[in-house]
C-alpha cells in the first residue's frame, strides 16, 4: 500500500487538516521534475537556478507544515496531561474496596439483593455506577492516547518519505539533512510524554479498577488497528455478492417477464418484495455514506456514539446489503418457480421475512452482535422517546424510519395478508400461494384489492 492510501486510511478524521501535506509535497516533486528545463536547450547555471529556486520554496513548506504540526501536537499534549490530571484525582475519590466487592460479586454471581436493606441497596447501586462511569473516562482518555500517538507516528513517517523521494529525485542530500536537524529534533517527535502516560493509564486500570486482573484490563482497553477496517476476504465476498447479485437480477425481469402468464397471482408479493427491498436499499445506502463520511473528514462513529473499539466499516456494511440481496432474488426466483422448488410460492416471502426478522434479533454474539444490539437499543429508546432525553442517534434513526413510511405499510399488508387471507389448511396449489382462502384467481385479486385499500 502506498502511504498516501496508508495515511488516509488511518488518519483521525476531525484532525485531517492538521497533518502532513504528503500528497501536495508530492505533486510539488513531481512538478519539478516536469518543469525543469531540458539540458539541450538550457545551460547548466540556468538548471541548477531552477532547482534551487525550487528547493528554497520545497524546504518553506516542509518548515511551515513542521510548524504545523508541532504547534497541534503540543495542544493536544497539554489538553492530555489536564485530562489526566482529572482522572486521577476521580480515581482517588473511589473507594478502593469498591472495586474488589464488585468483582467478587461478578465472580461469585450471587443474587442477594432481597437480603439487604434498601439504604444499602442504593449506596452500592451508586458506587458501582461511579466505577462505571470511571471506567468508560479511561477508556475514552486511552482511546484518545492512541490517536494522538498515532499522530506522532504517521506525521514523523510522512516527512522521512517525502524528504528521501526528495533526495532520490533531486540526487541530492538537502532532504536528509533537513530531516536530521529539524525534523528529527522537533518537539512533536522528541517528546515521550504520551508513551509515558500510556504506561501509567495501563497500570492504574490494572491495579486501581481492575483489581490486578491484567488480561481482563488489556481486553477494555485495547484499541484495534487503526484506520478503515476492513480484510481482504470482507472486499472479496463485497465482490462476490456483488456479481451474484447482479447476474440473478437479470434473471428475475426475465422470469418476471414470463411470469405474468404464468397464472400466478404477484400482486401481493410485490408489497411483500418492495418493503424489504427497500430495507436492503438503506443498509446499502448507509455503507456509501458511511464511506463518503470517512473520507470527508466526518466521525461518525462519534456523531453517532458508537464504540470506536467495536462499529461496523463501511465494507462491512455492504456485505451484509449484498448478502440479504442475494437471498432476496433468489426468494423472489422461488416464488416464480415454484412448480420446480415445490415450495409453494407465497412461502417465500415469510421464509426470507422470517430468515431478516432472525437475523437481527439474533441474541447470539454472532453476525455483528455488537451491531445488531445497537440498533435494537435505539430503536427501543424511540418507542420510549417520551421517557428520556433525546440523543441523535435516536432522533437521526426515527427520521430515516419516516422516510422508509412505505416499509411500514408494507409490513402492515404482510401482516395483515398472512393473518387474514391465507388458509393454512389444506393442501398448499401453488397458484393461489398457500391456498388463499380456497377462492378463484378472480375472487383472490378481488380480495387482495379489498387488503390493499384496508391497510392503505
Amino acid at each position: 500500500m502506498r502511504f498516501t492510501e496508508h495515511l488516509g486510511a488511518h488518519i483521525t478524521p476531525e484532525w485531517r487538516k492538521q497533518y502532513i501535506k504528503y500528497e501536495e509535497l508530492k505533486d510539488m516533486l513531481y512538478q519539478a521534475k516536469e518543469d525543469a528545463p531540458s539540458p539541450e536547450f538550457a545551460s547548466e547555471p540556468d538548471i541548477e537556478r531552477f532547482y534551487a529556486k525550487f528547493e528554497e520554496k520545497f524546504f518553506q513548506l516542509c518548515d511551515k507544515e513542521l510548524s504545523k504540526v508541532n504547534t497541534f501536537f503540543s495542544e493536544k499534549v497539554a489538553e492530555a496531561m489536564r485530562n489526566f490530571a482529572q482522572l486521577q484525582d476521580e480515581i482517588r475519590q473511589v473507594d478502593s474496596k469498591t472495586v474488589h466487592t464488585v468483582a467478587e460479586r461478578l465472580a461469585r454471581r450471587r443474587s442477594t439483593v432481597f437480603a439487604k436493606p434498601r439504604l444499602e441497596l442504593d449506596k452500592n447501586k451508586s458506587q458501582r455506577q461511579k466505577l462505571a462511569d470511571v471506567k468508560l473516562a479511561f477508556s475514552e482518555f486511552y482511546l484518545s492516547l492512541i490517536l494522538l500517538q498515532n499522530y506522532q507516528n504517521l506525521n514523523f513517517t510522512g516527512f522521512r518519505k517525502i524528504l528521501k523521494k526528495h533526495d532520490k529525485m533531486m540526487e541530492t542530500e538537502r532532504g536528509t539533512q533537513f530531516r536530521q536537524s529539524r525534523v528529527e529534533a522537533a518537539p512533536f517527535f522528541t517528546n515521550k510524554q504520551i508513551d509515558n502516560v500510556i504506561l501509567e493509564v495501563e497500570t492504574l486500570y490494572i491495579n486501581e479498577l481492575e483489581a490486578g486482573n491484567r488480561t481482563r484490563a488489556m481486553n477494555k482497553l485495547r484499541v484495534p488497528p487503526l484506520g478503515a477496517k476492513g480484510t481482504n476476504w470482507t472486499t472479496f465476498r463485497v465482490g462476490l455478492y456483488s456479481g451474484i447479485f447482479i447476474v440473478l437480477m437479470f434473471i428475475v425481469v426475465y422470469a418476471g417477464i414470463g411470469a405474468k402468464d404464468a397464472g400466478i397471482e404477484w400482486r401481493p408479493a410485490v408489497r411483500m418484495y418492495r418493503g424489504m427491498f427497500l430495507v436492503i436499499l438503506m443498509i446499502f445506502l448507509l455503507g456509501i455514506n458511511t464511506y463518503g463520511w470517512r473520507k470527508s473528514g466526518v466521525n461518525h462513529v462519534l456523531i453517532f456514539e458508537l464504540d470506536p473499539r467495536h462499529n461496523l466499516s463501511h465494507e462491512q456494511l455492504l456485505e451484509i446489503a449484498l448478502f440479504l440481496a442475494v437471498l432476496w432474488s433468489m426468494s423472489i426466483l422461488a416464488f416464480i418457480y415454484c412448480h420446480f422448488v415445490g415450495i409453494p410460492s407465497y412461502a417465500n416471502p415469510l421464509i426470507l421475512a422470517g430468515f431478516m426478522f432472525l437475523f437481527f434479533i439474533n441474541p447470539t454474539r454472532t453476525l455483528y452482535y455488537r451491531a445488531r444490539f445497537w440498533l435494537l437499543r435505539i430503536l427501543f429508546r424511540i418507542l420510549i422517546a417520551p421517557f428520556h432525553p433525546v440523543g441523535f442517534a435516536d432522533f437521526w434513526l426515527a427520521d430515516q424510519l419516516n422516510s422508509l413510511q412505505t416499509v411500514l405499510l408494507d409490513v402492515e399488508f404482510f401482516l395483515c395478508y398472512y393473518s387474514c387471507e391465507v388458509s393454512w389448511l389444506g393442501d398448499h396449489n401453488c397458484k393461489y400461494e398457500l391456498r388463499v382462502g380456497g377462492r378463484g384467481e378472480r375472487s383472490a385479486r378481488r380480495s387482495t384489492q379489498q387488503l390493499t385499500d384496508c391497510v392503505t
